[in-house]
Protein backbone atom coordinates (compact mmCIF):
# COMPACT_ATOMS: atom_id res chain seq x y z
CA UNK A 1 0.00 0.00 0.00
CA UNK A 2 1.02 3.48 -1.15
CA UNK A 3 2.61 5.92 1.65
CA UNK A 4 -0.20 8.15 0.72
CA UNK A 5 -3.02 5.51 1.05
CA UNK A 6 -1.78 4.99 4.64
CA UNK A 7 -2.08 8.09 5.67
CA UNK A 8 -5.70 8.99 4.01
CA UNK A 9 -6.49 6.04 6.77
CA UNK A 10 -4.72 7.32 9.10
CA UNK A 11 -7.18 10.69 8.58
CA UNK A 12 -10.40 9.01 8.42
CA UNK A 13 -9.65 6.84 11.57
CA UNK A 14 -8.67 9.93 13.52
CA UNK A 15 -11.49 11.62 11.99
CA UNK A 16 -13.97 8.22 13.40
CA UNK A 17 -12.04 8.15 16.44
CA UNK A 18 -11.69 11.31 17.68
CA UNK A 19 -13.20 12.40 21.45
CA UNK A 20 -13.04 8.28 22.19
CA UNK A 21 -10.62 7.34 25.08
CA UNK A 22 -10.67 3.30 24.75
CA UNK A 23 -11.62 0.63 22.46
CA UNK A 24 -15.08 0.27 23.12
CA UNK A 25 -15.91 4.21 22.31
CA UNK A 26 -14.18 3.78 19.21
CA UNK A 27 -15.78 0.79 18.17
CA UNK A 28 -19.37 2.51 18.98
CA UNK A 29 -18.29 5.71 17.06
CA UNK A 30 -17.38 3.40 14.14
CA UNK A 31 -20.89 1.97 14.62
CA UNK A 32 -22.42 5.83 14.46
CA UNK A 33 -20.74 6.20 11.29
CA UNK A 34 -21.87 2.79 9.73
CA UNK A 35 -25.51 4.11 10.64
CA UNK A 36 -25.65 6.93 9.13
CA UNK A 37 -24.22 5.41 5.69
CA UNK A 38 -25.89 2.22 5.86
CA UNK A 39 -29.35 5.14 5.65
CA UNK A 40 -27.96 5.28 1.78
CA UNK A 41 -26.54 1.97 0.52
CA UNK A 42 -27.15 -1.29 2.07
CA UNK A 43 -25.62 -3.48 -0.13
CA UNK A 44 -22.83 -6.01 0.68
CA UNK A 45 -21.22 -9.43 0.30
CA UNK A 46 -19.91 -11.77 2.22
CA UNK A 47 -17.76 -14.83 0.50
CA UNK A 48 -19.52 -13.95 -3.03
CA UNK A 49 -22.79 -14.06 -1.07
CA UNK A 50 -25.13 -10.78 -1.78
CA UNK A 51 -26.62 -9.65 1.23
CA UNK A 52 -28.24 -6.38 2.73
CA UNK A 53 -26.38 -5.23 6.19
CA UNK A 54 -29.12 -3.62 8.20
CA UNK A 55 -27.32 -2.69 11.21
CA UNK A 56 -24.15 -2.23 12.77
CA UNK A 57 -23.27 -2.72 16.52
CA UNK A 58 -21.18 -3.81 18.81
CA UNK A 59 -22.50 -7.13 20.40
CA UNK A 60 -20.89 -9.28 22.97
CA UNK A 61 -17.22 -8.77 24.14
CA UNK A 62 -15.87 -5.48 22.46
CA UNK A 63 -12.80 -7.76 21.44
CA UNK A 64 -14.61 -9.31 18.94
CA UNK A 65 -15.12 -6.08 17.29
CA UNK A 66 -18.13 -4.74 15.35
CA UNK A 67 -21.01 -7.17 14.18
CA UNK A 68 -23.11 -7.02 11.05
CA UNK A 69 -26.67 -8.06 11.06
CA UNK A 70 -27.45 -8.75 7.70
CA UNK A 71 -30.98 -10.15 5.23
CA UNK A 72 -29.56 -12.04 2.54
CA UNK A 73 -32.08 -12.03 -0.54
CA UNK A 74 -34.21 -15.40 0.78
CA UNK A 75 -35.40 -13.35 4.04
CA UNK A 76 -33.27 -15.15 6.31
CA UNK A 77 -31.07 -12.93 8.68
CA UNK A 78 -27.16 -13.71 10.07
CA UNK A 79 -25.38 -11.76 12.54
CA UNK A 80 -21.44 -11.89 11.24
CA UNK A 81 -18.28 -9.85 12.04
CA UNK A 82 -18.15 -6.78 9.73
CA UNK A 83 -14.63 -7.47 8.75
CA UNK A 84 -16.07 -10.22 6.86
CA UNK A 85 -18.18 -7.97 4.35
CA UNK A 86 -17.30 -6.10 1.88
CA UNK A 87 -19.19 -3.04 0.41
CA UNK A 88 -18.74 -1.83 -3.36
CA UNK A 89 -16.15 -0.49 -4.14
CA UNK A 90 -17.42 3.16 -4.79
CA UNK A 91 -19.67 3.53 -1.69
CA UNK A 92 -19.31 5.49 1.18
CA UNK A 93 -19.54 2.28 3.39
CA UNK A 94 -16.59 0.84 1.77
CA UNK A 95 -14.49 4.04 2.58
CA UNK A 96 -15.21 3.65 5.84
CA UNK A 97 -14.82 -0.29 6.24
CA UNK A 98 -11.44 0.59 4.98
CA UNK A 99 -10.86 2.67 7.88
CA UNK A 100 -12.01 0.28 10.37
CA UNK A 101 -10.44 -2.46 8.88
CA UNK A 102 -7.10 -0.12 8.67
CA UNK A 103 -7.83 0.68 12.34
CA UNK A 104 -7.65 -3.31 13.75
CA UNK A 105 -4.38 -3.81 12.13
CA UNK A 106 -6.08 -5.23 8.34
CA UNK A 107 -5.40 -4.68 5.09
CA UNK A 108 -8.40 -3.09 3.73
CA UNK A 109 -11.06 -3.88 1.08
CA UNK A 110 -11.10 -2.24 -2.15
CA UNK A 111 -12.44 1.80 -1.68
CA UNK A 112 -12.26 4.75 -3.50
CA UNK A 113 -13.34 7.92 -1.08
CA UNK A 114 -16.22 9.24 -2.04
CA UNK A 115 -16.94 12.38 -4.11
CA UNK A 116 -16.93 15.06 -2.54
CA UNK A 117 -15.64 13.66 0.90
CA UNK A 118 -14.16 16.86 2.77
CA UNK A 119 -11.64 16.64 5.54
CA UNK A 120 -12.36 18.65 8.96
CA UNK A 121 -10.73 21.69 9.32
CA UNK A 122 -9.64 20.72 12.53
CA UNK A 123 -7.45 17.46 11.57
CA UNK A 124 -4.87 19.48 9.72
CA UNK A 125 -3.85 20.94 13.07
CA UNK A 126 -3.44 17.49 14.45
Amino acid sequence: MRADERSRLDRLVAVVTVDTYDHLESLGSFAVYFDEVLEVDRSATLLGLALEVVAVEIEGAAERGLAARCRLATGATATVSLVDVAFAETSEAAWFHAGYRWWLGLEPFAYRVPEGWEWPEWLDRL
